[in-house]
């Protein structure tokens, strides 16, 4: 869906979906809060926060879907910012795909963020071994936010709506491809100039959007749930599956009962109850 150039950005309010998402965010926020200024605790980071070294050699296996949930307790403006990138352009993704399908895209968002992380950070430490003046600091370092899932909507959103009009920091009107681009574009400076400390998860998040808003991946839910409908039971999570009326037989067709001269007719499956995802 390529829309035309109306002004667009954080119209109305958030979804169901992305409500929830703000909500967890703002409650781990919170007990990141409570733990580190009151109880000067920090295991939440230990245990939540995504680090490459953890996974691999201690099987924290969660990580890399728990660390989006956490923010730097001593900067506001981490949360705030993730908070607005979802509302902009998560809620219009969840409005596009509906609420199933969205939920479906943030969990591959997640993984392929959390994936990102590992795998650039066992890259780095591999280069540490035969270059020692490289930093292993991704592969000890944790990864907090939720910025990589956010860029994931960003970019997914902007390719599916190239010339629509928004308002980029509230300000400068622009097409949300041309907004795209100089996302990428300050991503790349900032990996340059060393101040993103996060930048495996947002480019893994931007790589992931834009397969999915491009390539067939963007239709992989619906075309499995048919596949599925074909090879299982249809009356799975509400879904019915309709069969065409058989039209009647002609003259020379077959009248024993057996069925033998309908092979594209019929009734549902016959296979095995399957369960629909």
């Amino acid at each position: 869906m390529t829309g035309g150039p109306q002004m667009t950005f954080g119209i109305g309010r958030p979804t169901r979906a992305v409500t929830a998402l703000l909500i967890l965010c703002a409650v781990f926020y919170l007990l990141e809060l409570i733990s580190f200024n009151f109880m000067q605790v920090g295991a939440m980071f230990e245990y939540l926060a995504l680090t490459p070294a953890a996974v691999v050699k201690r099987f924290f296996v969660w990580q890399p879907f728990t660390y989006v949930f956490l923010h730097d307790p001593n900067h506001f403006q981490h949360i705030a910012f993730n908070g607005l990138l979802l509302w902009f352009f998560a809620s219009p993704m969840e409005r596009e795909l509906g609420m199933a399908r969205f939920v479906r895209m943030t969990i591959f968002a997640t993984a392929v963020t959390g994936a990102s992380v590992i795998a650039v950070g066992a890259l780095l430490r591999w280069a540490n071994l035969a270059v020692p003046t490289l930093s292993p600091v991704h592969w000890y370092g944790p990864t907090i936010g939720i910025s990589g899932v956010g860029l994931a909507y960003l970019t997914a959103w902007a390719l599916r709506n190239r010339e629509r009009t928004i308002l980029f920091f509230f300000v400068l009107p622009m097409r949300a491809i041309t907004m795209l681009w100089i996302t990428l574009g300050i991503e790349v400076v900032l990996i340059l100039t060393q101040e993103a400390a996060a930048w495996p998860a947002h480019f893994g998040g931007m790589a992931f959007g834009a397969v999915w808003a491009t390539a067939p991946s963007w239709a992989l839910g619906d075309r499995l749930r048919l596949w599925r409908l074909k090879r299982g039971s249809p009356l799975r999570r509400g879904l019915k599956l309709v069969t065409p009326a058989r039209a009647p037989a002609d003259d020379g067709g077959d009248d024993d009962g057996d069925g033998d001269g309908g092979q594209g007719g019929g009734g549902g499956p016959t296979g095995p109850d399957r369960r629909l995802n």
